[in-house]
């Protein structure tokens, strides 16, 4: 059917053709590479909230100021995306991996055992397993960050 039209439209409608192609595929390509360097981005936040949280909650772990430990998660959680929407949750958990705060307490209750246990249909590392820090992909998009105090 394309042969049998006249070349003043073949043409101008191949090459139009040819340009929606290429289109097509730099804005895919632009997304896909959007896409990972935001996921880039939010990480490096979340490593940066982590190192932030760390330095700050020693001393309250030390004086077993549990209230302070809340105040700091809640405040804390504002700066990372998604936690407005319930998307993303701090937890300090005991050395026994239950939590002892976290700045969501009805999502992750005190006292919740989370190390060594299922989450989001993964088993999670025990407790006597994280002595570094840990980047951990579950298999639902998302990723759970261990990090020894």
């Amino acid at each position: 059917m394309f042969r049998q039209l006249p070349y003043r439209i073949q043409i101008p409608l191949g090459l139009s053709m040819a340009v929606l192609i290429a289109a097509i595929l730099v804005t895919s390509i632009t997304a896909r590479v959007q896409a990972e360097s935001g996921r880039l981005e939010t990480l490096s936040l979340l490593d940066r909230a982590g190192v932030l949280v760390i330095a700050q909650v020693r001393p309250m772990l030390a004086a077993d100021d549990t209230w302070r430990v809340f105040s700091l998660l809640r405040d804390t959680a504002e700066l990372i995306p998604g936690a407005s929407l319930g998307h993303a949750r701090l937890a300090i958990l005991s050395t026994e991996g239950v939590v002892f705060a976290a700045s969501d307490p009805t999502r992750l209750e005190t006292g919740l055992s989370l190390l060594g246990e299922q989450w989001h249909e993964q088993r999670m590392p025990t407790a006597a397993e994280v002595s570094t820090r840990q980047h951990i992909e579950l298999q639902d998009g998302s990723v759970t960050l261990l990090d020894p105090i």
